[in-house]
């Protein structure tokens, strides 16, 4: 790991602050929380990670570069926002004010990661520094467990034979559960797609170790997760797996739930809690459809029964036997049932396991609290602070503490629109991938493994933090899900504007007449670039479709002559310009005037293109209209005529470009 670091130090800083960054987050122990009991150890690292950004990139690595990153940081701030005045609320300021401040840095390490631009070199320093961390992890889990070091026991008699749920580095076992599944996608997409055998036996490994280690938290919502990403990974990358060799990693899957003590009844409660887990959502969406879901579950339980006391009877041989298992057996299935089938729906079952009783009884507080407080909360972070607090009726709560849900814990906190902005937020990462993926379909480049591995992700650890945990408050798992997701944003935007022979798209841009005369004057550059060329449809310009081909595109014809018309057609050439200019995705925008390329170069420096603006030969003295208008956008302003400087003092003089 050192020599990999060492390799890039004195190239760039920032890439090796960032290792640096995630081999801390990962690995500080939880033990170590905090530097002199004052200063919170992974906040503190957090802001060195950020500074060394700033100190070698300065505000170049915090831009906004393109559409979906202003929107998300649109989002985040009002999210930020909107959670200010809970502050004034709080029961606990300086936690409240904490708190605040942990999300604002964690965005910033995000943004950070946007701007990072990863050689092959650095991608594969990266990687190789995520295996030697994952496998550390591991190796210190299954030491944990083995020797029994602080693993946590209440609620363990569920599983026969387990010894306790390892937690290794992280605050919870479930914490630990995250990163599993968060690591383990990446690996999995390595194994498929690698060709060489020694590094595929190396991923089949590296898969497997986690998969023991996520079953020693012995977590049901990381068992659930775990398989609802590799679910995710399947149906999206059928075609293009080696059947194989997911058959293979499969079976080592079940053989390892077959033999790990207490595995077993793991995936038995997690089957069963998710499968209950999906009725309670199928009745909030549906009471009918939820009526028709309890009908198949118990038609399909009947029949695993039916075939349960079928091969009891086959291998009964005396009739003592057969009263000892028939008696019983009637009188569990019969009463006990009609009795859980009669309980008010809004009790909850759960089958008496107490952990989830306990968690639904935190959840309904935790709503209850925010219904009382939808437009502030009662303090980011300080949700414990209140319920201990006089304000609280603790008459009706068996105990105090948060619920199991990130979205109920920040309703509860933040109140009702800081709470919707987050959910925005998760959407928009689930979408901005899911696009990413139609995007790129039908190429099935790297760029769409990539979506597919985040969309995985991302919906695994969206749904951790809606049923399970906490995550987005820790400060060990949610910056590494953002740097994630950083980094893939940055990887899909480093390559939107190139085309797969590595030229630079560019597109060029003239209304009809002497303006499209000029720019054609650059044609013997044209093939440099993957170029394309827009400009208006007339009588002098059809014909150009016959030399260009697909390489043209025509907007319509207007003169400023017919002004109750041109008001319509420069509409309709404003809309055309978005369409086309969604389709083209350009790098560089060269223009040479006039109103018709008004539109399409403002598009272009919205979404991050470049804009080079060449003003006409035909002007002297005086500017033109679309000179005037593109002068404050344009990052190249070329003047063909040297007096023409005074009236633009930031041009560049081109000369003629005749």
């Amino acid at each position: 790991m050192i020599n990999n670091l060492n390799k890039i130090k004195d190239k760039n800083m920032t890439f090796l602050a960032l290792n640096i960054y995630l081999i801390l987050l990962v690995l500080i122990p939880k033990s170590f929380s905090t530097i002199l009991n004052i200063i919170p150890t992974r906040l503190f690292i957090t802001c060195l990670f950020l500074l060394v950004v700033f100190v070698e990139k300065k505000w170049k690595m915090f831009t906004l570069k393109n559409n979906f990153i202003k929107f998300f940081t649109l989002i985040y701030a009002l999210f930020i926002l909107f959670t200010i005045p809970s502050i004034f609320v709080s029961k606990a300021f300086i936690t409240s004010v904490y708190t605040l401040i942990k999300f604002v840095l964690v965005y910033f390490v995000f943004l950070a990661c946007t701007n990072i631009k990863l050689t092959e070199q650095e991608k594969k320093t990266l990687l190789t520094n995520l295996i030697i961390i994952t496998l550390i992890i591991t190796t210190l889990g299954l030491f944990q467990y083995i020797f029994e070091i602080n693993l946590f026991i209440p609620g363990i008699e569920k599983y026969p034979g387990a010894k306790g749920r390892i937690s290794v580095t992280f605050y919870n076992t479930i914490y630990l559960g995250i990163y599993l599944n968060l690591m383990w996608s990446l690996f999995f997409y390595k194994y498929i797609k690698e060709n060489d055998k020694l590094k595929m036996i190396l991923y089949y490994i590296i898969i497997l170790l986690i998969f023991i280690t996520l079953i020693l938290t012995f977590t049901r919502s990381s068992f659930l997760i775990f398989f609802g990403i590799l679910f995710v990974l399947l149906v999206l990358l059928f075609k293009e797996i080696k059947k194989l060799r997911v058959l293979g990693l499969i079976l080592a899957f079940i053989l390892t739930i077959i033999t790990i003590p207490g595995a077993s009844n793991l995936a038995l409660e997690s089957v069963n809690n998710g499968t209950e887990l999906f009725g309670k959502i199928i009745e909030k969406i549906s009471p009918k459809l939820y009526q028709g879901y309890i009908e198949f579950i118990d038609s399909f339980e009947k029949t695993n029964q039916k075939n349960e006391d079928n091969k009891s009877e086959n291998n009964q041989t005396s009739k003592p036997e057969n009263n000892q298992t028939s008696k019983p057996e009637n009188n569990q299935t019969s009463k006990p049932e009609n009795n859980q089938t009669s309980k008010p729906e809004n009790k909850p079952s759960y089958n008496g396991d107490w952990s989830l009783i306990h968690r639904e009884e935190f959840a309904n507080t935790g709503i209850k609290v925010g219904n009382e407080h939808k437009l502030t909360g009662v303090g980011f972070g300080a949700y414990l602070e209140y319920l201990l607090s006089d304000d609280f009726d603790k008459s009706n709560v068996s105990s105090l503490t948060h619920p199991h849900s990130a979205l109920i814990l920040l309703y509860a906190e933040v109140g009702l629109l800081a709470t919707l902005c987050f959910i925005v937020l998760f959407i928009l990462i689930i979408l901005y991938f899911a696009y990413n993926i139609v995007k790129n379909y039908k190429q099935k480049n790297n760029g769409y493994y990539i979506n597919v591995l985040s969309l995985a992700i991302s919906l695994g650890f969206m749904v951790v933090n809606i049923i399970s945990e906490n995550a987005i408050y820790d400060t060990q798992v949610f910056p590494i899900f953002m740097i994630i997701t950083g980094i893939i944003i940055s990887l899909n935007t480093d390559g939107k504007n190139i085309t797969k022979n590595g030229k630079k798209k560019v597109l060029f841009i003239a209304s009809t007449g002497g303006h499209l005369n000029e720019l054609m004057q650059l044609e013997p550059m044209f093939n440099k670039y993957d170029y394309h060329i827009i400009t208006e449809k007339d009588k002098s310009t059809i014909n150009l479709k016959n030399k260009y081909c697909n390489k043209i595109n025509y907007l319509v014809y207007g003169t400023k002559d017919h002004k109750f018309k041109y008001i319509f057609k420069f509409t309709y050439n404003i809309i055309k310009s978005f369409i086309l200019y969604i389709k083209i995705r350009p790098k560089v925008i060269v223009t040479t005037g006039t109103h018709t390329a008004v539109p399409i170069c403002y598009i272009g420096k919205l979404f991050g293109s470049k804009i080079v603006f060449i003003e006409t030969f035909a002007n002297r003295t005086t500017k033109t209209l679309s000179g005037k208008i593109l002068y404050p956008i344009a990052n190249l302003f070329i003047v063909q005529w040297a007096e023409m400087l005074k009236l633009y003092p930031k041009a560049k003089l081109g000369g003629w470009i005749y």
